[in-house]
């Protein structure tokens, strides 16, 4: 039976999926990335306290010091690499991201947020809350100070 056991456990550790998280992403010109980096007038040494700026766009080139890209317009954007500049590869938009099948993604909200409202609420409704009751400890002790120096002791028990 252990044996058994132990060849099941093994089984299910498996990985039967998609190994996305070892996927290499590979960087090269005409990707679209997000570039997340402190305002250009902040401190160098205050740069992690800054707001932040976004530019989405495609990339052109990528150094050490610099990130060149263009952004939707096509204007050409350098820049700068710091401490506290993020770089983000887009893994492509969802079902409803982008601008295709925008109203067949306003229909399926329309229809599934008061679908799943409705079902919520009659499951809700069957089941229902779990309820509480408030019971007496069948024994109470207590301490308590009773003045300077002197201390109280109580004692009860329910039969």
């Amino acid at each position: 039976m252990r044996y058994i056991c132990c060849i099941v456990v093994l089984l299910l550790s498996l990985p039967l999926g998609n190994l996305s998280a070892q996927d290499v992403l590979a960087l090269a010109p005409g990707v679209r990335v997000r570039v997340t980096a402190p305002v250009p007038d902040c401190e160098p040494r205050e740069a992690r306290f800054c707001p932040r700026g976004q530019e989405i766009g495609t990339l052109v080139s990528i150094d050490s010091l610099t990130i060149v890209m263009n952004d939707a317009k096509g204007i050409r954007r350098e820049l700068p690499r710091g401490p506290y500049t993020r770089l983000d590869l887009s893994a492509g938009s969802g079902a409803c991201g982008g601008h295709r099948g925008e109203n067949l993604c306003e229909l399926v909200y329309l229809v599934t947020v008061p679908g799943g409202a409705l079902v919520g609420m009659i499951v809700g409704g069957v089941l229902g809350a779990e309820h509480w009751h408030t019971v007496e400890p069948p024994i109470r002790v207590g301490l308590t100070p009773s003045g300077p120096g002197r201390w109280a002791f109580g004692f009860s028990a329910h039969f």
